[in-house]
């Protein structure tokens, strides 16, 4: 506690006697990292296929990272989680938790793809752009998979790519398939349903937040976890619709005829 002494001219009255200044002293051995923000940081040839590709999935009851029946539970479990959480499945994080948290997200550009795989989800064989793939359909399987003349099975997969409304803003793919495909229409109807302005028009697809969740979901004797979908407030940030704005454009590239097609063992994503 600092001394007092008596105000002068004021009985009763104390005031705190200041505690001595204590000089800053400038640490020559601490670096100032600010200092190298800009170039030489050993980053300059990182490019995105060296990382991993960010996912937004939903754990199910039966998800690796929960199932402690599942072969690769070792290797992808994820302490903590549980089925209808909402994770990262690059940083290995739960990044909202089923009936409590939410997540927020900015859609750049929607890409629908058909996704080539071994049976049985034996392995990724290859990501078509070109819908006359389809020309390839020989029947489905009981889980209404497509399956291609060659054996394989072909899953229609509708993509957004997404901004994380954090303060990272992280980029990552939302992939809906089967079940959540209407899903995915849905959130193309609440995108198209926005009007704007004195001319009422439709703003980009990047112009509002959107927050998600998950929800069950119900069909005869099965139930799963599914995304829920609401629109949120209008973004704001000139920075924010600069970067949708180069997403689309590299996801573009990337559907150009020359690349239109994802190869197992690549992880490049236009993002």
């Amino acid at each position: 506690m600092a001394e007092v002494k008596k105000t002068k001219g004021t009985p009763g009255v104390t005031a705190p006697v200041a505690p001595p200044q204590t000089q800053a002293v400038a640490n020559p051995e601490v670096v100032n990292w600010e200092q190298y923000s800009g170039t030489d940081t050993g980053f300059e040839n990182v490019q995105q296929s060296d990382l991993g590709i960010p996912f937004l999935t939903i754990l199910q009851s039966k998800s690796a990272e929960i199932d402690r029946t599942h072969k690769d539970y070792a290797t992808k479990k994820i302490e903590g989680a549980q089925a209808g959480d909402i994770i990262n499945t690059v940083t290995r994080q739960v990044v909202a938790k089923v009936d409590k948290e939410k997540i927020n997200v900015i859609p750049a550009f929607y890409e629908k793809t058909y996704v080539e795989w071994k049976p049985n989800r034996g392995g990724l064989v290859k990501v078509h752009r070109d819908p006359k793939i389809l020309e390839e359909v020989t029947g489905k399987t009981e889980k209404n998979e497509s399956i291609l003349r060659n054996g394989n099975l072909l899953l229609e997969t509708a993509s957004f790519y997404v901004m994380v409304d954090d303060e990272q803003s992280t980029q990552a793919l939302i992939n809906m398939t089967q079940t959540q495909l209407k899903k995915a229409r849905l959130w193309l109807n609440l995108a198209l349903g926005i009007k704007v302005g004195p001319s009422r028009i439709n703003p980009p697809l990047f112009s509002h937040i959107y927050t998600l969740s998950t929800v069950i979901e119900r069909k005869d004797n099965n139930a799963w976890y599914g995304w829920n979908i609401q629109v949120g407030p209008s973004v704001s940030s000139r920075e924010t619709v600069d970067e949708a704005i180069a997403i689309g454009k590299r996801v573009r590239i990337a559907s150009a005829p020359k690349h239109a097609e994802i190869t197992n063992g690549s992880d490049e994503v236009p993002m």
